[in-house]
């Protein structure tokens, strides 16, 4: 481990904790759902796309995990950019189903660790991971 990880504040292990956890839930409710029935010949595709995503989503944490700063930055954007879209299956499924209960989970623990992200202690920690890897 190295002294920028090691030093890692706990923001940004909340952070990262957050993001994992949320990554898991979302392929655990993907696994668990139903395929309609005008998809099962695709299935094969969305199985693709899922591992791609989550295998983008996981460098992106762990990036983010080791001191890189744009990484936080392109998980605020995605974050910002797939909000309308959240919101909007939020509104066709409600909140009191289940899969409207977990995607407002999932919305709010990505909007903490976002915010958590960029708070001071995260800011100065990224600052000195970029320098430590500079040297």
């Amino acid at each position: 481990m190295n002294s920028s990880t090691k030093d890692m504040p706990g923001s940004v292990k909340i952070a990262v904790g957050l993001l994992i956890g949320s990554l898991l839930v979302g392929v655990g409710k993907w696994l668990t759902e139903p395929v309609p029935e005008q998809y099962l010949s695709t299935r094969w595709f969305g199985v693709l796309l899922l591992g791609v995503v989550v295998t983008l989503l996981a460098a992106l944490m762990g990036a983010v995990a080791s001191g890189r700063r744009w990484a936080a930055v392109v998980f605020a954007v995605v974050f910002v950019v797939s909000l309308p879209s959240a919101v909007e299956r939020q509104n066709e499924v409600g909140v009191s189903s289940l899969e409207g209960a977990t995607l407002l989970l999932q919305t709010v623990t990505q909007l903490i660790a976002m915010l958590l992200l960029f708070r001071p202690p995260a800011r100065v920690w990224f600052e000195a991971a970029r320098k430590g890897r500079a040297a």
